[in-house]
C-alpha cells in the first residue's frame, strides 16, 4: 500500500459500502491511512506520502463528499502529529 493509488482504492471502497455506518466507515478510513503512513520510513517520507495521499483525494468527485471532508481531517490530524 506505499502508493496513493493503493490506499485511495481502500477508501474508495469505503466510501461506498453501505453496509457500514458512516461512524464505522470513518474508523476504518482512519486505520487505511495509518497503515499507509506506517509504510514511510521516516517523517520526512510520511509527510510526502500524507501530501501525496491528500493530493489524490483532493481530486476526487464530490460523491460521498462528507466522507472525503472527514477523510481529509484526518490526514491532517496525521500531518500534524508527524510535524510535531
Amino acid at each position: 500500500m506505499n502508493s496513493p493509488i493503493y490506499c485511495m482504492d481502500a477508501l474508495r471502497d469505503l466510501a461506498t459500502d453501505t453496509s457500514l455506518d458512516p461512524a464505522s466507515r470513518l474508523l476504518a478510513a482512519e486505520q487505511v491511512v495509518k497503515l499507509y503512513q506506517s509504510q514511510g520510513a521516516n517523517p520526512v517520507e510520511q509527510r510526502r506520502m500524507l501530501r501525496a495521499l491528500d493530493s489524490e483525494i483532493a481530486i476526487e468527485p464530490p460523491k460521498a463528499g462528507h466522507f472525503w471532508y472527514e477523510v481529509r481531517d484526518i490526514i491532517v490530524q496525521r500531518l500534524n502529529a508527524v510535524m510535531s
